[in-house]
């Protein structure tokens, strides 16, 4: 298993987010993305990644796929667990 998971708190004040908590909405997003090892699902996981969102990555036959695409986006800075 590639990855942790953090907790993040988000902060709404009345009527509108301020731009740190618009920044904490994007962070505070997760996504699990089925076969995230290949294809398609290796492209949203990606996406999501960028997008600042904490990622899943669910595999069933590629693992190393998953696993590699983990590791790249820890390296950028994002936040990615591989999960059979």
């Amino acid at each position: 298993m590639t990855g942790q998971f953090h907790n993040c708190a988000t902060v709404r004040r009345a009527g509108a987010l301020s731009r740190s908590s618009e920044v904490c909405e994007a962070e505070c997003r997760v996504a699990l993305v089925t076969g995230s090892g290949t294809a398609i699902g290796r492209a949203i996981s990606e996406l999501f990644a960028n997008e600042g969102a904490k990622v899943a990555l669910n595999y069933h036959h590629f693992r190393d796929g998953a696993e590699e695409l983990a590791s790249r986006i820890l390296s950028k800075g994002g936040n990615a667990i591989s999960i059979a």
